[in-house]
């Protein structure tokens, strides 16, 4: 199962509301997250494609970093869903399944996100499949 969201909703500083709606509609998709646990991924998409400059050249952000990103974005919010206090029964329910399918999402494998990919905004005309940008972000992701 692959959990679709806009890049935006998982950077941090910005507002969590498209997130935790998500998280939410997951959460009551998936009843056993256990036994699906290594059916879940999110990726993230529309992600803007971002350039540093390295000497005298600009070099487009490398996905991994952008995946670490989106990490960090995931652990804040888990750390906040575990501290949250003075909720009702419902709401406890949930953060706690939102902890457990987030703990799911942020699985690693030498210090890589393995559940979490990233589909860059397309930077020219065309079918996605020729576009080459695509079909090396299509390689990692696989």
């Amino acid at each position: 199962m692959i959990f679709i969201i806009n890049y935006p909703s998982v950077r941090t500083g910005v507002d969590r509301h498209n997130f935790i709606e998500l998280l939410r509609q997951a959460i009551d998709f998936v009843k056993n997250i256990d036994k699906f646990r290594n059916s879940i991924a999110l990726v993230a998409t529309k992600v803007d494609n971002q350039y540093v400059k390295q000497g005298g050249n600009f070099i487009l952000v490398d996905t991994c970093k952008i995946i670490d990103a989106i990490g960090d974005f995931l652990l804040e919010v888990k750390n906040d869903l575990k501290t949250k206090s003075n909720i009702n029964e419902t709401e406890a329910l949930f953060c706690k399944k939102a902890v457990k399918f987030m703990e799911v999402l942020l699985a690693q494998d030498a210090e890589q996100y393995t559940r979490i990919g990233i589909f860059r905004r397309p930077d020219e005309a065309g079918a996605l499949s020729e576009i080459t940008l695509l079909k090396e972000e299509k390689k990692i992701t696989s």
